[in-house]
């Protein structure tokens, strides 16, 4: 039996629409060539035991049933609040790139005391965090501030995973420089690391003087602070005879977090 027309009519302008948007993304994943290479360093960085790889891809289930376990990387819409995220399915890793960009220019531009940084090393970092989401199975925490962040410091669940989430694509980088074979794309995003939190501080204590709590305080209850957080990949990615340095950069970070406390102005 046949299955009826309308049935194989709404297959053929599936499958037309699904190759309209695998073209639409890889026109955009061309046109984004530091995506396309941030794509490139994270596969080359990921341990290849966990039989992990990206792929810019609108087709989720041309993921599925092979040897290895390919994480689409799929185009946010242009409304989308968010510039990467794992969504609630877990099955992909979404990206907004004109905002990714933006955002990761403003920290890795060089300009007076902030550093020059390739943003593609940067990128890479974020796209093993959100893979770090997936292999631990918690994807969907949302809300990374705006403009009226929720300034706190309160320890949640969700705070947790986006620290474990850190710890993935830190021990991932980690360990491809542990295996002594020179790694390009390891070497470089371990500095690039340690760049961008030169840049953070910098961005903390000169671009934001006499903020002297805000830029401690986490700006939402699902995601900690940004500077910490690299602070802390930067602690687990550095030689053992530069941990007590760096550790210590993290306990004055903890030190003026404790501290510091909105001013209220009271008027006499």
């Amino acid at each position: 039996m046949n299955p009826p027309i309308f049935i194989l009519a709404a297959l053929f302008f599936f499958d037309i629409s699904m190759i309209e948007e695998n073209h639409f993304i890889k026109s955009e994943f061309k046109n984004n060539k530091w995506l396309k290479e941030a794509v490139l360093i994270s596969n080359d960085i990921l341990d290849p035991d966990l039989g992990i790889k990206l792929k810019f891809t609108a087709d989720i289930s041309a993921a599925k049933n092979q040897h290895l376990k390919i994480i689409p990387i799929t185009l946010a819409s242009q409304k989308d609040d968010y510039m990467i995220y794992v969504p609630e399915e877990g099955d992909k890793i979404v990206v907004h790139p004109k905002k990714l960009k933006k955002y990761l220019d403003f920290y890795c531009k060089e300009d007076q005391l902030q550093l020059g940084i390739e943003i593609k090393y940067i990128c890479a970092v974020m796209l093993l965090h959100e893979v770090g989401h997936i292999v631990n199975g918690d994807p969907g925490s949302f809300g990374l501030g705006g403009p009226n962040p929720d300034f706190n410091r309160e320890d949640t669940e969700a705070k947790k995973r986006e620290f474990l989430a850190d710890k993935f694509a830190a021990q991932q980088i980690k360990a491809v420089i542990e295996k002594g074979d020179e790694n390009f794309f390891g070497w470089n995003t371990s500095i690039a690391v340690s760049n961008f939190v030169w840049n953070l501080s910098k961005k903390r204590m000169i671009d934001n003087f006499g903020e002297t709590w805000s830029v401690f305080w986490d700006q939402s209850y699902s995601h900690p602070n940004l500077e910490l957080r690299f602070l802390i990949m930067q602690n687990e990615l550095v030689d053992e005879s530069l941990k007590e340095d760096s550790q210590e950069l993290i306990n004055q970070f903890l030190k003026s977090r404790e501290s510091a406390e909105p001013y209220i102005y009271r008027k006499n």
